[in-house]
């Protein structure tokens, strides 16, 4: 119960996240850094975009892809 109320923010934003992913996006990936540099206003941190994509995967509204291979 205690860390509801301190959730509530992250997952408020995070359904804001959602809706601007289904009216703005339309790509069939997007990125962490997609997300804090074109994303909305309120989302401009790359912290914040990973934690709000984190709550959206665990919610299975988006879906993680792997890594790239790094080049070698």
């Amino acid at each position: 119960m205690f860390g509801t109320s301190a959730n509530a923010p992250d997952l408020a934003d995070a359904q804001m996240l959602l809706g601007w992913l289904h009216t703005n996006w339309s790509e069939p990936a997007i990125s962490i850094p997609d997300i804090a540099s074109r994303g909305p206003n309120s989302i401009r941190t790359t912290d914040q975009a990973r934690r709000l994509a984190g709550i959206l995967v665990r919610h299975a509204w988006l879906q993680a892809l792997p890594a790239p291979p790094a080049e070698g």
